[in-house]
């Protein structure tokens, strides 16, 4: 990596060579960041028909929609120790809530038969609502470790998550920012992880259809969202 290109992580650099339209494609695409928040939350992390279809569809794996929850079950398993799955993370398990009390059962005791039969861990996320669906089931919330992300504040940590960002977006010039800008960023985004990351991904495209290839105060106090709207999950 030059120096002229310093402001960049090798990845984002190696993609200054290509064209606008590559560059959008990759701001657009899902990636992983580190940041301190989210290396903690990884160090801690170290009805039943529809939950196995929709594992079997996430994985790849054919199956027939019509098959009894058994013939579902056995292919799941097996299938999942073929593939010697480790660890399973489910999102948004706050929606446990919108089933009825024996809906909720059964998915939460199907959910700790599956932890117990491939001995692997489990990873609930959800708003805070979620915390009470895991609660209809006292063993299967014993086992977890309750990890709270607490959205986003105008301090240090802050700075150093939107300095990590900028580093990861392909852009030709190092972006400059003013505190008060950042404050602008966490009115705009009430502090959601997901809305800052869309924020600045918006506002990279737009850098680089203009021309001006870097972020700059005006930029952000002029945004609009352009894309859909982001749940409210930290």
């Amino acid at each position: 990596m030059s120096l002229e290109h310093g402001h960049l992580v090798s990845n984002a650099a190696s993609l200054l060579d290509r064209s606008d339209s590559d560059r959008i494609t990759a701001i657009r695409e899902e990636r992983w960041i580190t940041y301190p928040r989210a290396r903690r939350s990884l160090e801690v992390l170290a009805p039943a028909r529809r939950f196995y279809g929709h594992i079997l569809q996430a994985i790849g794996a054919p199956f027939v929609p019509r098959a009894t929850v058994l013939e579902l079950e056995m292919q799941t398993l097996r299938n999942l120790k073929r593939m010697e799955v480790k660890l399973l993370m489910f999102d948004e398990v706050h929606n446990l809530l919108a089933g009825s009390a024996k809906e909720q059962r059964i998915l939460l005791n199907t959910l700790r038969f599956v932890s117990n039969e491939l001995q692997i861990s489990l990873v609930c996320l959800g708003i805070a609502d979620a915390r009470e669906a895991i609660g209809g089931d006292v063993q299967l919330m014993r086992r977890f470790e309750e990890l709270t992300l607490p959205r986003w504040q105008g301090d240090e940590e802050f700075e150093q998550l939107v300095v990590v960002i900028l580093r990861h977006l392909p852009l030709k010039r190092a972006s400059q920012i003013s505190a008060r800008a950042l404050r602008q960023v966490l009115q705009a985004t009430d502090g959601v992880t997901a809305r800052i990351f869309a924020m600045f991904n918006d506002l990279a495209v737009s850098a680089i259809r203009a021309g001006t290839e870097c972020i700059d105060d005006s930029n952000i106090e002029a945004w609009r969202p352009i894309g859909k709207a982001t749940p409210a999950y930290v």
